[in-house]
């Protein structure tokens, strides 16, 4: 099934890469609110996409790569309970600026209802006011802290044994060009084609790998870790 979400969100997000490379494509929509959204591009021409309102919020039109503008599948604002129609099912958009993944809201296309959980966390009481640094012993499994732009695990990084004592494991941003300094949020335009970013330790709860996929990013939830 996860196989096959992933496959749908790629092809759906085909549809708007046709618009970027200069054919034109007409989308419609819940424009995220239930109002319809339209965009329309060509090679090398600018246009604006028309924004449909509806009673419990407001589509979006946002940039994508290309040159051209076309209208993403998330809404502007975090949705609840609103029709996700010509959206894949479990496509899903998060929101926020946390520098930690797992802290974002999340919105998720559910049987062609938008349904959105999470937000922002506090982080454990016992990081100190300075990063760690490497395999710094730390005493509770699981916690996360960050500093600045960084990422820091108490644990053991998601490997197949776990060995006492277990330690700190910081990360710093991806200096990949076209990454953003914190990820940047799931179903939200990009420039960068091709570009994969890593955020946080592989394979940890507040990790995040991001790939740049026919002008969206998108967060790549396949990853094998071994247990």
């Amino acid at each position: 099934m996860g196989e096959r979400m992933n496959m749908l969100r790629v092809g759906f997000v085909a549809v708007i890469g046709v618009a970027a490379c200069g054919g034109s494509v007409v989308e419609e929509g819940s424009g995220g609110a239930g109002g319809t959204a339209t965009s329309s591009t060509g090679a090398g021409a600018t246009t604006t996409g028309t924004v449909g309102t509806g009673t419990t919020g407001t589509g979006a039109a946002t940039t994508g790569s290309g040159g051209g503008t076309s209208t993403g599948p998330c809404p502007a604002s975090p949705p609840t309970g609103t029709s996700c129609a010509g959206v894949p099912d479990q496509f899903q958009c998060t929101y926020g600026e946390s520098v930690r993944p797992d802290c974002r809201t999340s919105s998720i296309c559910d049987n062609g209802t938008w349904e959105t959980a999470g937000g922002e966390c506090i982080g454990p009481a016992d990081c100190g006011s300075v990063e760690p640094g490497s395999q710094t012993v730390c005493t509770n499994m699981g916690d996360v802290c960050t500093y600045s732009e960084s990422i820091c695990y108490c644990g053991c990084g998601g490997g197949p044994a776990c060995v006492s004592p277990i330690d700190w494991k910081c990360a710093a941003p991806p200096t990949t060009p076209g990454c953003p300094a914190i990820a940047p949020n799931d179903g939200t335009p990009c420039t960068a084609a091709g570009v994969e970013c890593t955020y946080g330790t592989p394979c940890t709860p507040s990790n995040a790998v991001v790939n740049c996929t026919n002008g969206l990013w998108l967060w790549n939830r396949m990853i094998a870790c071994a247990l």
